[in-house]
């Protein structure tokens, strides 16, 4: 890869990253609905982080709600795409503590009251209501008030992240100008340049959506593809590596291939089908991680080097740190879905430092040498 290459790389993530700040921010500005949703127009599972309620939560929504319409008379369309945009239409033209009513699906879970606060919901499903997966849902109406976005999970569920994210730009540019002539130091930029991305705009995902559903997916992608290319050349690079210099190019092919194919996905999608793009792109990543750390592993235990196990140590060691509060994270995910009522979110943002430490693993790996 190319100085040029490199430098128009940086110039684009730096546009990415400003762009990411002005749409939280406006973003920020506008009426809060109370609850965070995907661009299918369904309730997540994240919550509020600071004493401040969220009023739509505070009315009785949960998770897996679907918004469905606006009062007795907005039914939105069909098209996740087009009633995400009407509903964020809604909300622009409204201000805080306006009053809205919002008509809305709610999947039967056993054991749980449907109707609950200020939620209504019909006696049994209307007939012909949709289903996913065998899951039965029930029409709903919700009243309530909208608010201000609370600042302090503003700061904890964007500023955080965003925070992250220029630190991994910092430590990019501060790679790519001491270690350029390393080749595997330009891989170990290359991949905190594209942490910076999608660290930074992962707030987008239930708040904006402008580009959740096409470049993080692909981000993502991206890094599965520079931890594969760690893989064949940290801390040097494989004797099979060497002997057939084309294998460098099997993460790039692979990659190319996932990438394209979450880009189709994304484009054909509907509301069932939207978190899609993002499954292939987590499946790619967790075997890329797989395939590195088995590599470290296998290298920490028999590489005749001293240089290469100390290096494939401190990874490790920066791997770990970095295992620990994601499976946190992912435990209190998988809670929260078997528990819609309770809130036992650990949201992502603070997950975030910890992917830091990882890049920062391989930073201080490759500065020993000097």
């Amino acid at each position: 890869m190319s100085r040029t290459f490199f430098i128009l790389a940086i110039v684009a993530a730096l546009v990415l990253m400003l762009f990411y700040g002005w749409l939280a921010f406006n973003w920020q500005s506008r009426p809060f609905l109370g609850v965070m949703y995907s661009q299918t127009l369904t309730i997540e599972g994240v919550y509020a982080m600071s004493a401040d309620p969220w009023p739509a939560f505070e009315a009785g929504m949960r998770p897996g709600d679907r918004i469905v319409g606006i009062g007795l008379g907005q039914s939105l369309d069909a098209d996740y795409r087009v009633a995400s945009k009407q509903l964020n239409d809604f909300l622009l033209s409204k201000y805080p503590s306006a009053p809205v009513m919002l008509r809305i699906e709610r999947p039967l879970v056993e054991g749980v009251e449907a109707t609950r606060d200020h939620v209504f919901c019909e006696d049994a499903p209307a007939e012909g209501a949709p289903a996913t997966g065998g899951v039965e849902k029930v029409p709903c109406t919700v009243n309530f008030q909208l608010a201000a976005f609370p600042i302090v999970d503003f700061l904890i569920q964007f500023v955080v992240g965003y925070a992250v994210g220029v630190a991994f730009l910092a430590l990019s540019l501060i790679i790519l100008r001491r270690f350029w002539n390393q080749p595997v130091a330009r891989t170990i930029g290359a991949l905190s340049l594209v942490m910076a991305v999608l660290v930074a705009g992962i707030f987008d995902v239930y708040t904006t959506q402008v580009l959740s559903a096409t470049l993080l997916p692909v981000s993502v992608v991206i890094v599965g593809g520079l931890l594969q290319g760690l893989f064949l050349n940290f801390p040097s690079p494989l004797v099979l590596v060497k002997r057939r210099p084309w294998l460098r190019y099997v993460p790039v092919i692979l990659t190319l291939a996932v990438g394209v194919a979450v880009l189709v996905s994304a484009a054909i999608s509907n509301a069932e089908t939207f978190w899609q793009p993002w499954d292939f792109a987590a499946v790619y990543l967790l075997a890329s991680i797989v395939v590195l750390v088995l590599g470290l592993v296998r290298r920490l235990r028999w590489a005749i080097s001293p240089s290469i196990r100390d290096k494939c140590g401190i990874v490790l060691s920066t791997s770990l740190l970095t295992v620990v509060p994601l499976l946190v994270w992912i435990v209190s995910d998988a809670v929260q879905a078997a528990f819609p009522d309770q809130n036992l979110s650990f949201h992502f943002s603070l997950v975030t430092p910890f992917l830091y430490l990882f890049t920062l693993g391989f930073f201080y790996a490759i500065a020993q040498e000097r």
